[in-house]
């Protein structure tokens, strides 16, 4: 049976059946991405993210001690040597 032969109806069916199913089939194919770049996200969510924060703190802890001490080695005022002690 040639395409030809099948009367218009015939042939727009088969070709709009044909598109239907090239959109399922791209459909369930972006459902099943969009799960794995879900999974991918949580998984950076749960154990990246703390990790990074951490590493944040951390930064954030030697660049105030290291304001301190830069504080103690370039001011002489004795007043302002003990706050800096103290804190």
């Amino acid at each position: 049976m040639s395409f030809r032969n099948l009367r218009v109806s015939q042939r727009s069916a088969l070709g709009f059946g044909l598109i239907g199913l090239i959109v399922l089939i791209l459909g369930v194919f972006s459902l099943k991405q969009m799960a794995d770049i879900r999974e991918r996200s949580s998984e950076v969510g749960t154990g990246w993210m703390p990790s990074i924060v951490a590493l944040g703190d951390l930064s954030d802890n030697i660049m105030r001690t290291r304001i301190f001490a830069l504080r103690l080695v370039l001011i002489n005022d004795s007043d302002v040597d003990q706050s800096t002690r103290e804190s």
